[in-house]
């Protein structure tokens, strides 16, 4: 078996998107990459125009959390085009980086046709994450295989850390922030800081087996 060295921890990205409806297009992302102290190193943000009328919970909880920022971009292509190359950044620049996304279905995981998109025409593995694939499908041949891989699941990570996955960590995690649910960049900041969470209870958990061993 093969184990990491966890003497120090890692970096964490977690990226965040926000769609009109829960299947539909996306017109906002969020990420936030966070130091091994926990301390913000960057934040990410695009907005382009959201296509059709907002659905009711997107006009009573997404509009109004996104409300004083701007339309960073023209359309969604250039959003996109935008948030790949800050994520590809991060990637090539750091190797100590764990990405991450909190519960991927519905939004974030691709049903690959509703971007417009075919399995003839984009190259990426079964089950990536929506916006990831619609990314990738902008340029196929150049990011087929740039995407993150793995990618992981917070609540997946929240689960094994003995933490309830559909919990709410936000105010215990950030008591000094203002709370803005349902932005992207605010979200994104809750999840890696979840991911972090969870981490160090596993570890801790970890590392009390392993001495009771021996």
């Amino acid at each position: 078996m093969k184990y990491l060295d966890q003497s120090a921890f890692p970096r964490v990205l977690a990226f965040d998107a926000e769609s009109n409806d829960l299947h539909g297009p996306i017109f906002a992302i969020g990420g936030v990459l966070l130091s091994p102290s926990g301390e913000t190193e960057e934040e990410f943000f695009a907005r382009a125009p959201m296509e059709g009328i907002p659905v009711p919970f997107v006009d009573r909880h997404v509009l109004p959390a996104l409300a004083g920022t701007r339309l960073t971009h023209a359309d969604r292509r250039s959003m996109r085009d935008a948030f790949w190359a800050w994520l590809r950044a991060a990637m090539e620049c750091r190797d100590d980086l764990l990405i991450v996304a909190d519960c991927r279905w519905p939004v974030e995981i691709a049903t690959l046709h509703r971007e417009g998109l075919t399995y003839d025409t984009l190259l990426v593995p079964h089950g990536a994450a929506a916006l990831l694939s619609a990314c990738i499908g902008d340029d196929p041949e150049a990011r087929a295989f740039q995407g993150p891989y793995p990618l992981h699941e917070v609540a997946s990570f929240l689960y094994a850390a003995g933490y309830d996955p559909m919990g709410s960590y936000a105010e215990a995690l950030l008591p000094s922030s203002l709370p803005r649910p349902h932005h992207p960049v605010w979200d994104a900041l809750v999840s890696a800081h979840c991911a972090r969470m969870a981490l160090h209870t596993l570890r801790e958990t970890a590392s009390v087996a392993r001495a009771a061993r021996a």
